[in-house]
């Protein structure tokens, strides 16, 4: 299922630099993370060292660096969004709703589980610039609904790639594979 990236999919949500100073530092710190993490998962298992990685990749490196503006803090309008989640933010008027969140999810286009372990498994020879050039390829997101994740996790890929899949090339492939349109996704108007 190798296929070039469809031109008429959008460009995925990409985090920005905090300039190579602030990103040099940050990736030092994140791969200090990692290398402890790499430690934590021999003696306490995968489960206690990704629940480590994952906190401090959002605290230290993703939240950062997520463009604004924003929606509730967390979701950038200029990544692309589902047509559902659209229509939550459009019917909310922009107001955060009164009872319960949004319903909204940050979906990152890699599932973090994999990025994560990928990242521990290479801690040991991990440095700054290549920590940072991994995670410009990995590191691809766009806001949908809680029932968009589902589909996905239905679709059994919530957690990772269809079969010979090429993420790379096909960033949208999970999306695809669970029936969403990939070209029905773009930025919010706000």
């Amino acid at each position: 299922m190798t296929r070039t990236v469809s031109p008429k999919y959008p460009e995925p949500g990409r985090l920005v630099s905090l300039g190579p100073k602030a990103d040099r530092l940050d990736a030092e710190a994140m791969i200090a993370v990692l290398r402890a993490a790499a430690g934590v998962r021999e003696r306490h298992g995968v489960s206690s060292a990704n629940h480590m990685v994952r906190e401090a990749l959002w605290e230290c490196w993703e939240r950062p660096r997520l463009p604004g503006p924003l929606v509730a803090s967390k979701y950038p309008t200029a990544w692309p969004w589902s047509p559902d989640a659209r229509r939550v933010y459009e019917q909310a008027g922009g107001q955060r709703p009164k009872i319960g969140g949004w319903g909204l999810v940050f979906e990152h286009l890699a599932p973090r589980g994999l990025v994560v372990t990928s990242l521990i498994d290479a801690s040991a020879k991990l440095t700054p610039a290549r920590f940072i050039q991994q995670l410009k390829l990995e590191i691809r997101g766009a806001v949908v609904t809680q029932h968009d994740a589902r589909m996905l996790d239905e679709a059994k890929v919530g957690k990772g790639h269809p079969d010979g899949a090429d993420p790379v090339a096909q960033p949208w492939c999970r999306y695809e594979y669970a029936g969403l349109d990939p070209a029905s996704f773009r930025p919010l108007s706000v």
